[in-house]
C-alpha cells in the first residue's frame, strides 16, 4: 500500500498537470474571445474593427471560414480586410465563380498583398504599396489626405469627402475616389513633397466589373477601424461605411484570406467543429477527474 507521502507526491504531480491544462484552456479562451491584432474583428482598441463588424454581424453578416460556401450566395458582398496571403498558390476559381453569381468582392488592402488574388480573378486593378500624402486634408498633417468622388456609385451616396489615414493607391479599373491635385507618392515617408516624388491625383477607391459581378478595391483598410468610425469621424466616413454595410442584401466576411477576420474564423471553426468541442470537453472532464482523484486518495490515506 502506498505511503501517505507517496500518495501526496503523486497527487501534487497530478495537481501540477491539472493546473497546466487549466492554464492552457484559459489562454485559449482569452485568445478566442478578444485580440489586439491590427484591424482585428475582436479588437476593441483604436486600431481594431470591432465596432464595424459588431454592427455587420448584428445585421446578419457572416464570417465564412470555408470558401466552398461562397457558392451558396447571390446578391451578397464578400469583404476582405487586410488580406495576408501573397503566396499565389490559392485556387481563385471559387472567387471567380462567386463573382459570376451577381456578387461583389470588396478588398481593403494597403500592402499589395491582394494583387495575387486580383490577377487570379482576372482583374486589371492593383494596389501600389506606397503611401500617398496631400496638402488637401481634413486632419492636421499631410498623412491624412482627402478623397473626392470621381464617379457616381451607391457607395458614395451622401459622401462629399472621405478622410483617409496613410493610404496607398490603386491602379486600373474605374476610379471612384481620388486624391486632391496637390498630392504625391511619399516615397521617403517624411510627409513633405520632395524632388523626384511623383505628384498629381491618385485613386483610393476603384471598381471593375467581372462577369455578372463587381470587384471594388480600397487602398486603406483603416477606414473601418474604431478610431475612424467614432462620433468625431468626418460625416463622409460614416456615410461611406453605412453605404458599404447596406450595399448588398447580405455581407460575408472572408475568414480565410482576410487577416482581420482570422481570430473570429478560428472561433467560428471551433463552434462548428464537434471534434474540437469534444476535445475541449474531454480536457475539462479530465481536469475535474484529476482533482477528484487527488481529494479522494489523500482523504483515504489520512483516514477521512
Amino acid at each position: 500500500m502506498p505511503t501517505a507521502m507517496g500518495v501526496r507526491t503523486i497527487s501534487r504531480a497530478w495537481e501540477c498537470a491539472a493546473a497546466l491544462i487549466l492554464a492552457v484552456l484559459v489562454v485559449l479562451s482569452v485568445h478566442f474571445s478578444t485580440t489586439g491584432d491590427e484591424y482585428g474583428i475582436s479588437n476593441p482598441g483604436w486600431n481594431g474593427t470591432s465596432a464595424f463588424f459588431d454592427a455587420v454581424l448584428e445585421e446578419g453578416g457572416t464570417v465564412i471560414a470555408d470558401t466552398s460556401l461562397f457558392n451558396d450566395y447571390e446578391d451578397s458582398l464578400l469583404l476582405l480586410v487586410a488580406p495576408a496571403d501573397e503566396s499565389g498558390e490559392g485556387d481563385f476559381g471559387i472567387y471567380r465563380t462567386y463573382l459570376h453569381q451577381n456578387n461583389t468582392i470588396f478588398i481593403a488592402d494597403e500592402t499589395g498583398a491582394s494583387n495575387v488574388m486580383l490577377q487570379g480573378i482576372g482583374s486589371s486593378m492593383r494596389v501600389v504599396p506606397v503611401n500617398v500624402s496631400s496638402l488637401d486634408t481634413t486632419y492636421t498633417g499631410s498623412f491624412f489626405p482627402n478623397g473626392h468622388p470621381a464617379a457616381g456609385h451607391p457607395l458614395l451616396v451622401g459622401v462629399e469627402t472621405l478622410a483617409f489615414n496613410r493610404p496607398t493607391h490603386v491602379t486600373g479599373g474605374e476610379s471612384l475616389l481620388i486624391s486632391g491635385l496637390f498630392s504625391w507618392q511619399d516615397l521617403n515617408g517624411d510627409g513633405r513633397m520632395d524632388a523626384g516624388e511623383p505628384t498629381g491625383t491618385f485613386s483610393f477607391l476603384a471598381r471593375e466589373e467581372i462577369g455578372a459581378g463587381e470587384v471594388i478595391v480600397c487602398s486603406d483598410p483603416s477606414l473601418l477601424i474604431n478610431a475612424m468610425q467614432g462620433r468625431e469621424a468626418p460625416e463622409g466616413n460614416r456615410a461611406f461605411v453605412e453605404n458599404l454595410r447596406s450595399y448588398r442584401s447580405v455581407m460575408l466576411v472572408d475568414g480565410v484570406t482576410s487577416a482581420a477576420a482570422r481570430d473570429r474564423a478560428v472561433l467560428a471553426g471551433l463552434r462548428s467543429s464537434s471534434s474540437l468541442q469534444a476535445g475541449l470537453l474531454a480536457a475539462s472532464l479530465f481536469v475535474v477527474a484529476v482533482l477528484w482523484r487527488k481529494k479522494y486518495r489523500v482523504g483515504w490515506v489520512d483516514g477521512t
